[in-house]
């Protein structure tokens, strides 16, 4: 042995330790630091402080090997004053791929998460064996942190990754936590560029979910099933990986959308005009672009089946899909995404309460007491007892339409004046009485009328009267200047949805806006469709998305609305004017 300088790899290895980005700040050695110090020079060198050469060199060739290397193991004993105990951890062939080692109770034994016999494969049998398998145990954790392999394969299954409780992530970095309807919180990470395998993205989105959520993990493993079975596709946000720990605390990571959700977007001014009245081409034409790709989505997720990438066994007959939760702020928009689109790109997101079933009871399934979907988009069915259908996604995805296309027609606020507007008409059309709770942000109203048979006569004054602001329709003949005839000797008050008139003016407020016209047509013959189809109140009548792309196929490839050329570098598209 040599006299060498008092713990060298120590003092190297111990400043290399960074501090995790939660809330319990712990210590956590990067991966790379441990390669690149590590080496067979430095380990050998400091085996010579304990051993004898030959010693040394075998014991340095264990730790640095290329196939199963033992670096961890041997950065652990650097950072615990235990390197004199490495022969031992070889004798017993244990390597980083062991780690994390358990431990008894008592902190007397290691044992390995692989074996296959019921014997541990270190024992303490002394008072200073058992110190030494504590701080062990106890230090791996900062030693032994999770490597992501994230991989680029679009068929590639998102990772699921099982860790023990005391494991530390390689979190560098964790923005303000977003609260998601209840169910968990969101926050904006970086990765230590050491620790995951990915080229595309190098920022993520951690959802967390809420520990008082009832059954967590079963709500974490529902959700995972409904993302495996989609097809990966450019307007789906894609799953990256999703995280375990010791089943009680449950995550999964996105890549992170920098220019927020739809919902930031539209609330944005935006440079945008060329003149005072004209809309760049290339802006409009992403815009309608942006609506046929997340409607391309959201057929995605109507007709995703299990058998098209992931396979589950028991589940085929459980592949068809209804999103039930669309609305702006589930929308994202990865403006950072320019290599297809130069203004980035809207991606569907947030599967939270996607639910996928069978086709022969995709229709069956009553909306009753459902609370899927926001107020302010709910779908007309989950008013009337009727059941869910992909249609009643349509009809929340062109209400979001609605306000993106006022947000890229008309000036800064607009969006604020269409949801006041609609704000301001009663929900219900024969409220009697002022009623705060009739009035909401919605896009349709419960209308009311008559049903009348068999013979009954009502004077005209009963059916005109606008006391309570009623539309009648009742079938009758006229019998007299004041009296119907009508087919009924009973009424009954039934209702309806209808479309608020404020949306059908706002629709024809954006369709006058001719100046903003693209190619011969296109956007405003889209406007048209999303009021007379996409926007039916009865669903019968409603488009699916299989009709909407027709719509687009029709109508809108003919005008080429397919953007070719990105915009200059220098025009700042969105901000604030």
């Amino acid at each position: 042995m040599n006299e060498l300088p008092s713990n060298p790899l120590k003092s190297v290895l111990k400043p290399s330790l960074l501090r995790e980005k939660d809330s319990r700040r712990r210590l956590f050695l990067p991966a790379e630091a441990i390669n690149s110090i590590c080496n067979q020079v430095t380990v050998h060198e400091e085996l010579l402080r304990y051993y004898f050469e030959p010693d040394a060199i075998k014991l340095a060739g264990h730790v640095c090997s290329t196939e199963k290397p033992a670096r961890e193991v041997f950065s652990i004993l650097v950072l615990v004053d235990k390197v004199n105990c490495i022969h031992r951890f070889c004798d017993a062939g244990i390597l980083d791929d062991d780690l994390p080692l358990g431990s008894s109770d008592q902190n007397t034994e290691l044992w390995s998460r692989h074996s296959t016999v019921n014997e541990p494969l270190l024992s303490g049998n002394s008072p200073e064996d058992t110190d030494m398998i504590e701080i062990f145990y106890e230090k791996q954790w900062s030693v032994h942190v999770p490597v992501f392999d994230f991989g680029s394969s679009e068929n590639q299954r998102p990772g699921h990754y099982q860790f023990d409780e005391g494991t530390i992530m390689p979190w560098v970095s964790l923005g303000n936590k977003i609260e998601t309807g209840g169910y968990g919180t969101v926050e904006k990470l970086k990765i230590h560029t050491g620790h995951y395998h990915l080229i595309r993205h190098n920022t993520f989105a951690l959802k967390i979910l809420l520990s008082d959520i009832e059954d967590p993990r079963t709500y974490f493993w529902q959700e995972i099933t409904a993302v495996r079975k989609l097809r990966r596709g450019p307007h789906l946000v894609e799953l990256v990986a999703t995280i375990e720990i010791a089943e009680c605390q449950f995550m999964f990571i996105f890549p992170w959308a920098e220019g927020g959700a739809l919902e930031d977007l539209i609330t944005q001014k935006h440079l945008n005009r060329i003149g005072e009245n004209l809309l760049s081409h290339e802006f409009i034409c992403w815009v309608l672009d942006q609506c046929r790709g997340l409607v391309e989505a959201l057929e995605t997720i109507h007709f995703t089946r299990t058998d098209s990438i992931y396979q589950s066994d028991g589940d085929l007959d459980k592949d068809y899909g209804l999103h039930l939760d669309i609305k702006p702020s589930n929308i994202l928009y990865f403006s950072q995404e320019t290599e297809t689109s130069p203004f980035g790109i809207l991606k569907l997101a947030d599967c939270g309460l996607m639910e996928f079933h069978s086709l022969a009871s995709r229709s069956r399934k009553s909306v009753t007491g459902c609370s899927a979907g926001p107020r302010t988009y709910r779908l007309p069915e989950n008013d009337f007892n009727h059941t869910i259908s992909k249609k009643d996604d349509v009809w929340a995805m062109c209400c979001v339409f609605t306000e993106f296309l006022t947000w890229a027609i008309l000036p800064h606020g607009s969006v604020d004046e269409y949801r006041l507007a609609r704000t301001q008409e009663p929900s219900v059309t024969s409220a009697r009485q002022e009623n705060r709770n009739n009035y909401e942000n919605s896009f349709f109203q419960h209308f009311l009328q008559y049903e009348v048979t068999d013979g009954a006569v009502v004077s005209v004054p009963e059916l005109a009267t606008q006391t309570d602001h009623i539309s009648w329709h009742v079938r009758a003949r006229q019998t007299s200047s004041n009296t119907w005839r009508l087919d009924s000797d009973e009424f009954r008050i039934a209702e309806i949805p209808k479309l608020k008139s404020s949306v059908s003016q706002w629709i024809a407020k954006l369709i006058s806006q001719r100046q903003y016209e693209t190619e011969p047509g296109s956007i405003m013959k889209f406007l048209a469709f999303i009021k007379k189809k996409m926007m039916h109140p009865e669903r019968v009548q409603r488009a699916d998305c299989q009709r909407i792309l027709e719509f687009f196929k029709e109508h809108l490839d003919k005008a080429d609305i397919r953007i070719k050329e990105p915009p200059s570098s220098n025009d700042n598209w969105f901000g604030a004017r």
